[in-house]
């Protein structure tokens, strides 16, 4: 049965050829004389491929005749209008204009051209500005703060307490300690080879009491097989089983004999039509670039001049001069910081010559007795002192 016998094909004036389908949903016809008579009926175009049940070959009709397609080739993207990627190259600030039918190129923005914003003009913000102001707070100050504080400063609490030179005197309390635990787990595999067998049934007769580790090689199938405590299990390279779609597994000569007829870089490619992987569009005219016109896909479009105005509080927009110089001159990193009047002690860092006292150790201190030495008692004597006479 011919094309115009099949149902859903009609011949229409000119002898065009117009259907719901040329080809079955799998793009392939049963005969030879059905592929040439695709020709007949003018329902081919350039890049058409076909796969004839027949020869069990795919064709793709170069525009006069059919090609045959080299088995397992690999694919090859049509280069005509409507077919061709974008590009490579470019540079920053440029965009896809118009070079010849379904064709772009890259191309300089015209008149949608701004440098970035200095001191003494407009502009765009830069990168460096920007990443700068991100790390700027809100309300931010040019703020240094100090590298020392006055003592008078910190707020002491009953962890934190400042101790004078004279409390310090005497007091000494160093220590070390070093210990080192090393464990070390060593890791033994037991293989405990016995007799081997001629059958595997031969195993459980011969060794019916088997131990963990025992290992046995079964001579009618050169497998060998080790007692895991509770079963026989096969241990030898030559026990895996050839692969198969749900198991992997050794590779069959049949196997190999089809690989080896795949050619290198071969797939079952078929170029997607989701969003993301349209192609630049054909048509469109010098001057102009490509414009959104449906998810994932572009139109050719005038291209417009696009101004902007300096950025206010309230509106998004190019960095005034003003703007730029208010930001030059804050550090990097600032923030909206005011230096309190005093600090908790826990900011504070210890070192070996700048020490906390708990507020009991500063009372136990206060409370210790003072000493005195003379050859008569004083006249008068402060509260818990000790006083040595001199003979």
């Amino acid at each position: 049965m011919g094309f115009k016998d099949k149902k859903g094909i009609t011949v229409a004036s000119g002898f065009k050829l117009q259907a719901a389908a040329l080809l079955d949903a799998r793009g392939q016809v049963k005969t030879i004389a059905e592929r040439d008579e695709l020709v007949t009926l003018n329902a081919v175009t350039p890049g058409l491929r076909v796969y004839v049940e027949e020869t069990k070959t795919s064709y793709v009709y170069n525009g006069s005749g059919w090609d045959e397609l080299t088995k397992g080739a690999g694919y090859t993207h049509p280069n005509t209008p409507g077919n061709k990627h974008i590009p490579a190259g470019g540079v920053s600030g440029q965009v896809l204009g118009w070079s010849a039918d379904g064709q772009a190129k890259w191309v300089e923005d015209k008149d949608t051209t701004y440098n970035p914003a200095t001191t003494g003009t407009n502009g765009l913000m830069s990168a460096a500005d920007k990443a700068k102001l991100d790390g700027i707070a809100e309300g931010a100050n040019n703020y240094s703060h100090p590298k020392t504080h006055a003592a008078t400063m910190i707020v002491q609490d009953a962890e934190h307490r400042f101790v004078s030179d004279v409390d310090k005197q005497g007091w000494s309390d160093k220590y070390t300690k070093n210990e080192v635990d090393n464990k070390l787990s060593a890791l033994e595999t037991k293989l405990d080879w016995k007799e081997a067998v001629k059958t595997f049934a031969d195993i459980a007769k011969t060794y019916p009491n088997p131990e963990d580790g025992w290992t046995v090689n079964v001579k009618d199938d050169d497998v060998t097989y080790r007692y895991t405590g509770n079963k026989w299990v096969a241990i030898s390279a030559n026990s895996i089983p050839l692969a198969t779609k749900d198991l992997d597994g050794r590779m069959s000569k049949s196997d190999k004999a089809k690989l080896d007829g795949i050619a290198a870089g071969a797939n079952n490619y078929t170029h997607p039509d989701t969003s993301g992987n349209k192609h630049i569009p054909a048509g469109g005219a010098s001057g102009q670039v490509l414009g959104w016109s449906a998810d994932g896909q572009a139109k050719w479009v005038e291209d417009k001049d696009t101004t902007y105005s300096p950025a206010t509080t309230a509106t998004n927009g190019l960095m005034s001069a003003a703007d730029k110089v208010k930001l030059d001159g804050v550090a990097e990193g600032a923030n909206n910081y005011t230096h309190p009047e005093h600090h908790p002690a826990t900011v504070i860092t210890e070192d070996d010559n700048h020490q906390f006292v708990t507020k009991a150790q500063k009372e136990a201190i206060d409370n210790m007795p003072s000493i005195g030495f003379g050859r008569e008692y004083p006249q008068e004597a402060a509260p818990n002192s000790l006083f040595f006479l001199i003979g």
